[in-house]
């Protein structure tokens, strides 16, 4: 006896990429690592003149840490790592799509951003984010790698 086409299970539609322990491991290091920022940056606001470059390095190198990671984990399952990181565009219209897509997510969440910021009176408390941001040269160049390591490392790591 066939099952109707409407009956069948869904379930390859989520196809497990890896194993359950991989996941409790990542989600695990993630919380350790949001603990040690956490940390880190009470450290930063506490200091008269906070080392930013070697904060945003040992971050580039964390990010980059999860990224194999979950990665090691997709290939020990068995799994194409382009189920994580997505398949290569194959014309200039794909390429242009995601750009696209990058723009109208950027201009959204910069509204967003500046929406909450507002609602929540973020400039009243600006000395907790200031601190972070870059003052410098070098500063500035590492946090513009910082945060292509971010939006590389953190789509695949969330992906997976």
């Amino acid at each position: 006896m066939e099952t109707p086409a409407l009956a069948q299970p869904t379930s390859d539609r989520y196809p497990r990429v890896a194993s359950p322990l991989h996941t409790i491991l990542i989600l695990a290091g993630l919380a350790a690592w949001t603990l040690g920022a956490k940390i880190l940056a009470g450290h930063m606001r506490a200091a008269a003149n906070p080392n930013r470059v070697r904060g945003y390095l040992v971050t580039i190198c964390i990010e980059w840490f999860f990224f194999l990671l979950v990665l090691m984990g997709v290939r020990l399952n068995g799994t194409s790592v382009f189920v994580v990181i997505g398949d290569r565009w194959r014309s200039a219209r794909q390429v242009l799509r995601d750009i696209g897509i990058a723009a109208a997510f950027w201009v959204v969440a910069s509204g967003l951003l500046w929406l909450f910021g507002r609602l929540l009176r973020v400039d009243q408390q600006g000395h907790n984010v200031q601190v972070k941001l870059p003052h410098r040269a070098a500063e500035m160049t590492l946090w513009i790698a910082l945060s292509i390591t971010a939006g590389i490392c953190e789509e695949t790591i969330f992906r997976g």
